[in-house]
């Protein structure tokens, strides 16, 4: 029995890692950017964090053709987290929602519900609309510190008075 050749296990090796991408990586990157008033933002917002994650899979050099594909996403999402939190120190409010999507659901590294609400916090301080809606919904669930439901409806009117239809959503189910 002929074994296959290398290049075909790379091949295979690269297609669970696209795989992978679909079912981890990507939900992250989508809330972000479906989080946008503008559409053509948003789809510049997704095309990006797409081509990064996948970058920092291709890029790590530990990652082999022999490499389970999941550990390869796992490296590219620490990577990301990293760069966006460099990123959010600098004062970039996107790279702020996103890491604090990131440590909201674990992705990267241990999910960790304070930190996500305080990089929520700073990002909705300086008027991000995802982050005011995201922020909310810990106040009414009590992540990352108490339940606060009047913080809660101020953060969602400010959010709706951007055009946040997700604001409005959340605010529906607060009733």
């Amino acid at each position: 029995m002929m074994s296959a050749r290398p290049s075909t296990w790379l091949g295979f090796a690269i297609a669970l890692l696209a795989l992978a991408f679909e079912f981890v990586a990507l939900p992250a990157a989508q809330e972000l950017a479906l989080a946008r008033t503008s559409a053509a933002q948003a789809k510049d917002d997704f095309r990006w964090i797409r081509e990064n994650v996948t970058l920092a899979a291709t890029a790590n050099t530990s990652i082999t053709s022999t490499a389970n594909p999941l550990q390869a996403l796992e490296a590219a999402l620490v990577e990301t987290r990293l760069q966006q939190g460099a990123l959010a120190e600098q004062g970039d409010v996107d790279s702020m929602v996103l890491l604090g999507s990131m440590h909201f659901r674990g992705q990267g590294g241990p999910q960790d519900f304070a930190e996500a609400r305080r990089l929520f916090q700073m990002a909705a301080d300086l008027g991000s609309a995802a982050a005011r809606t995201n922020l909310a919904r810990m106040h009414m669930k009590g992540e990352g510190g108490p339940e606060d439901f009047v913080e809660a409806r101020r953060l969602l009117d400010l959010a709706i008075e951007q055009g946040d239809d997700d604001a409005q959503v959340v605010l529906g189910h607060m009733y």
